[in-house]
């Protein structure tokens, strides 16, 4: 403790006084300094009670300064002081204290305040002790004693305590010096004054303590919530900009330097960059910087490089200043000695890919935030995910185009071996349709019957294949033309009648009326599916019948969707198979025992072609007792036709119809056609009850007009009830149709002898039921001549054709084909020698085989094209002919120029049509033939 050197040494006791007080304001003065420093920083807001707080702590201070002195000037009997002067110096500092309460805010609290009122306070203190004796400077002692051990304590009891006992310890101390002069006037004043006076420090130093801490902490919180409110703000605004960044779908490169440039100004560092580690080197692949000097991209050495010390951390790195790291940053060329650094490893799939890194040339005026960091590692994952997903995008291109090249090559593997196949097969098929032409003895046509049944299998398997390579690769698509539903459905069964008719199988037929007749849709893929599901109910039956069944979907929400349903008498299927026999190379019987043939294809294709039209398939069956296939398919209707037929074409109102079938189901499918068109019909099931029918007529009865019979598979010459129901009706005027299984069954010339009005084959359909009826009313009949072929006679005597084909089988066979018909032949075994021969003649038709050594059919085409216009001559019709089954093919061959496109092997009938065809359109503009053959029907 240090005292003025200038105080007389018997006045101690006032120099300590006077110490105290001024230790007093000095601590007033000191709080005010710190409050004026806090408020120095940024105060979020101001308020009168805390400037009240304040002036309270002054008038305090002042007030017990006052009191002490006051008491000092009045109450003293040393004091030299005259009375007025007393008076005058109390009212001072009465002034002193109301100046206090009255003077501004601002003043108060202020510095200059604080000094003047210690100077005064200082000065009216040693006037006072230097005008008192030192009787009086005991209660200062006693005072300064209660201050002192009241600050050191740290409870208001305590304090209040000790005030108490230093009190009674001075009054005590008076007692023993003075006696019984202690209670005379002034003594007792004293002493209660030093009690209260302690008292009133305790309490007001403990509330001022407690003011100052809350005061403290409030403004700690305030301070740390403005802090986290700035934080948070920040952070929005930072991730706001990161969503832009990448929700961006524009170029990778441009997006890493937006995201480093971010980095930049978020973390107020000057170089940002990005690095891959490959082996002992790491290579900057992306750098940002605002420095003049900054590191390039390239490769460098990792090893001791802040790359290396990046990725050894699990966690981001990140100092202000390297004094304030906790790590030793290593001392590296390239970047030098970053004064600020931020870095943090970026992991691709799980494995350190590299690192993210802002440095700076200056220090940070801060230490990293919360919010900093979190950018820091957000910025490395999306760098990470948008990496792996690049490599998973290039991994999946790669993979797309080895998939893709697979594909390409299991096309052109497909497309080649149904070219080689098809071509001797060509050849096969073709020779046994002219075998089937001569004359053969019942063995030989047994044999010729199996070789052609061998090869039309052989052909539906490649067929299945192409297919099938097609589905796969995504290649197959459908056409979208008008067609003729009925058409569709005939033509789809009178290919698998044979096969009916050879295990004595009955296929039938139906639509609902209310079945549109024309659509719009893919006949072609429809035709195939229906064959393989026909096909397939043939080959798993072995009695019975096939039943084929068309109606509309009406659960569908579009019209269009049809409803088809193929039943037969089959084995069935066992039920845990029926969940697989959709699948490509899968049958119901698997096993090496198995009775029946194929491949597993079929359905599989028939599935993805269904699909393929919007619909779906399923099965039902009953083992042992046969199946139904289901399915659905969407097509287009034409505008003009809201509902099929509006009226028959026929009618029958009032015809009375007699109907012998022992087959149910085609007794009901025909009833059921004349009953639409008005018919009365009468069943039997056998020629006796046909005839007793006949004569309860004759008897006095309704006559019948119609009489139809089903011949079935026996001969008419050795059933003589049928002659006699044919004669028997004949003689009653009634006109006869029959209905036959093969259009080459001798029958049918044996019931014309016998005054035949029609006959149907089967598969029996409405629409064949309407024509014969109507041409059997009509009264016109003619009997079919399957012995010789359409030739052709007159002026196509002198047409000249050019073959071109390479393979010497297949023009043995188009000469056999062409040899009764009167065309003039001309061969060529290449393109370049077809299109030199037509240079030197003129040719009325050019047979165009696509595959050729020296030059391509396309080729050729195009060059006999090209030399067309050059020539100024009308262009003839070119026919192409290829083993390629693709529908690729075919527009590759119309686009060269050819009119027509043939796929191998081809019918004899199928070569002389197209023949006759385009001979009969004559010369004309192939661009006009292609848009006509490519575009679809119009919508009406």
């Amino acid at each position: 403790m240090i005292m003025p050197s200038h105080l007389p040494r018997g006045h101690g006791h006032s120099r300590i006084v006077h110490y105290v007080l001024m230790r007093s304001l000095q601590q007033g003065a000191i709080q005010q300094l710190l409050s004026e420093n806090i408020d120095q920083g940024p105060i979020l807001f101001r308020t009168h009670l805390r400037m009240d707080r304040y002036r309270a702590q002054v008038l305090i201070l002042q007030s017990l300064v006052s009191i002490v002195l006051s008491y000092q000037v009045l109450y003293t009997p040393e004091t030299i002081l005259a009375r007025p002067v007393q008076e005058i110096l109390v009212l001072g500092l009465l002034s002193l204290l109301a100046a206090a309460f009255f003077l501004p805010f601002r003043l108060v609290e202020s510095r200059a305040f604080t000094i003047i009122l210690l100077l005064i306070d200082t000065a009216i203190t040693s006037s006072i002790i230097y005008t008192t004796a030192q009787l009086g400077s005991d209660l200062y002692l006693a005072y300064f004693l209660i201050i002192l051990i009241s600050a050191s304590m740290r409870t208001l009891r305590l304090k209040i305590v000790f005030s108490a006992a230093i009190a009674t310890l001075y009054g005590a101390l008076l007692y023993l010096w003075m006696g019984g002069a202690l209670f005379l006037e002034g003594h007792l004043i004293r002493i209660s004054i030093l009690l209260i006076m302690g008292v009133v420090y305790s309490v007001m130093s403990e509330s001022l303590e407690q003011e100052r801490k809350g005061k403290q902490t409030l403004m700690d919180e305030m301070n740390e919530r403005r802090r986290a409110e700035e934080a948070l703000k920040a952070s929005e605004t930072l991730l706001r900009a990161l969503h832009e960044i990448t929700v961006d779908t524009g170029d990778w490169e441009q997006r890493l330097r937006r995201m480093l440039t971010l980095g930049c100004s978020t973390l107020e560092l000057s170089t940002g960059m990005v690095t891959r580690i490959d082996g002992d080197y790491y290579e900057i692949q992306q750098v940002v910087s605002h420095e003049s000097k900054h590191p390039s991209e390239g490769r460098y050495q990792l090893r001791g490089s802040y790359c290396e010390w990046t990725t050894q951390s699990r966690e981001a790195i990140t100092f202000s200043s390297p004094d304030q790291s906790d790590w030793s940053p290593p001392s590296e060329k390239l970047l030098g000695t970053p004064q600020a650094f931020a870095g943090i490893a970026i992991h691709v799939n799980g494995v350190a890919y590299g690192t993210l890194s802002f440095s700076g040339r200056a220090p940070r005026a801060r230490a990293f935030a919360g919010y900093e960091k979190t950018f820091l590692k957000l910025t490395a994952q999306w760098i990470g995910h948008e990496l792996e997903r690049k490599d998973a995008e290039a991994n999946l291109y790669q993979a797309k185009e080895r998939a893709e090249a697979a594909n390409r090559a299991k096309s052109n593997f497909l497309a080649t071996m149904s070219h080689e196949i098809r071509t001797p097969m060509n050849a096969i098929i073709g020779m046994s349709d002219l075998l089937s032409e001569g004359s053969l003895s019942p063995e030989q046509q047994e044999q010729l019957g199996v070789l052609r049944r061998s090869s039309t299998n052989l052909l539906d398997l490649i067929n299945d294949i192409l297919d099938l390579a097609k589905v796969e690769s995504g290649h197959i698509g459908l056409e979208q033309i008008r067609f003729d539903l009925p058409e569709v459905l005939d033509k789809a069964t009178e290919l698998m009648a044979l096969r009916a008719q050879e295990k004595g199988l009955e296929i039938l037929v139906s639509a609902a009326s209310d079945v549109p007749i024309y659509l719009i849709g893919d006949p072609n893929r429809l035709r195939q599916v229906i064959v393989n599901l026909v096909g397939n109910a043939i080959k798993f039956t072995e009695r019975g019948e096939v039943a084929l069944r068309v109606t509309n979907d009406n659960g569908a929400s579009q019209p269009g969707m049809l409803h088809f349903a193929v039943s037969d008498t089959g084995i069935g299927i066992p039920p845990e198979k029926l969940g697989a026999i959709f699948e490509r190379f899968t049958q119901a019987d698997g096993s090496t025992t198995r009775l029946f043939g194929g491949t597993g294809l079929g359905l599989a294709i028939s599935k993805q072609f269904i699909e393929l039209m919007g619909g779906r398939i399923w099965v039902e069956s009953s083992l042992g007792k046969g199946s139904v296939f289901y399915f659905t398919a969407h097509f287009g209707i034409p505008q003009f036709q809201s509902a099929p037929e509006a009226s028959p074409s026929i009618e029958l109102m009032g015809v009375q119809t007699l109907l012998v079938s022992s087959t149910q189901g085609s007794s009901s499918l025909v009833e059921e056609a004349l009953q639409s068109w008005g018919a009365t019909v009468s069943v039997t099931r056998d020629e006796e009850s046909a005839l007793t029918v006949l004569a309860e007529v004759v008897g006095g009865g309704t006559p019948h007009s119609l009489l139809f019979l089903d011949l079935g598979d026996m001969d008419l010459d050795r059933s003589p009830n049928r002659m006699q129901l044919i004669k028997a009706a004949k003689d009653h005027g009634i006109k006869v149709i029959v209905f036959v299984s093969d259009v080459r069954s001798s029958n049918i010339r044996y019931a014309y002898s016998l005054g035949l009005d029609g006959y149907v084959t089967k598969p029996l359909t409405k629409r064949k039921l309407e024509n014969v009826i109507g041409m059997a009313i009509k009264g016109r009949v003619s009997v079919p001549s399957h012995d010789s072929p359409n030739i052709p006679t007159g002026p196509d005597q002198n047409i000249a054709i050019l073959l071109a084909d390479d393979s010497s089988d297949n023009l043995f066979l188009v000469q056999s084909y062409l040899k009764h018909s009167g065309y003039q032949l001309d061969t060529a075994e290449t393109g370049r020698v077809a299109f030199e021969m037509y240079q030197a003649r003129r040719y009325d038709l050019v047979l165009m085989d696509v595959q050729m050594p020296v030059m391509d059919g396309h080729t050729a085409t195009k060059m006999i094209r090209d030399w067309e216009k050059k020539s100024n001559v009308s262009p003839i019709p070119i026919i192409a002919l290829t083993a390629h089954a693709y529908q690729e093919e075919m527009q590759k061959s119309l686009a060269a120029g050819c009119s027509d496109h043939l796929t191998k092997p081809i019918k004899k009938n199928t070569l002389l049509n197209a023949i006759q065809k385009w001979i009969k359109q004559g010369p004309q503009r192939p661009q006009q033939q292609i848009n006509s053959t490519l575009a679809p029907s119009p919508k009406a």
